[in-house]
């Protein structure tokens, strides 16, 4: 049997569906967890994370550019604007925007990582999650995001810590 490049196209589509919605069933087994988690570490972390902005933000303008990239099970990313929501987000996305062109992203890894909530995401990890604080500067005529901050983050007391570390993605 011959398959043309579309039918392949379309089983690799199909496949990956798949795998995200298989994804979005386990999510919803755990909403338990996810939930406890929201509620016993939210507010900490952000507590946390506001120190670290106020110290590293000379200004309002620098906390519109900063962006907040967290390295859980899967990498996601937010703003300072967005952190709070984020944070205490407890929602699974049930029916995202699936495209096999998201399979493979730069930034976000996997497609399917922001099915999951923020503090989910440092949850599931399996080594130590970090966050890196990212602010775009001029280089060579191009915009890169250089990292002025970097945490990782402790998970082993009752309220998660957040302190600093030289490489972010020693544990990724």
């Amino acid at each position: 049997m011959y398959l043309s490049e579309d039918d392949l196209s379309e089983i690799h589509q199909y496949l990956f569906k798949q795998n995200i919605y298989q994804e979005i069933k386990n999510a919803k087994k755990d909403q338990h967890i996810i939930d406890s988690l929201v509620k016993e570490q939210a507010n900490s972390l952000l507590r946390q994370m506001k120190v670290i902005i106020e110290k590293i933000c000379k200004d309002d303008i620098e906390k519109m550019f900063l962006t907040i990239k967290i390295n859980g099970a899967y990498e996601q990313s937010t703003n300072v604007t967005g952190l709070e929501y984020q944070l205490k987000n407890n929602k699974i996305l049930h029916n995202p925007i699936i495209n096999s062109s998201y399979e493979v992203d730069a930034f976000g890894g996997l497609g399917y990582a922001y099915i999951y909530p923020i503090i989910y995401n440092m949850y599931m990890s399996k080594n130590k999650p970090s966050i890196i604080f990212l602010i775009p500067q001029r280089h060579y005529m191009e915009n890169v995001r250089h990292i002025w901050y970097a945490v990782s983050v402790d998970r082993s007391t009752s309220k998660w810590t957040l302190y600093p570390t030289n490489n972010p993605y020693a544990n990724y």
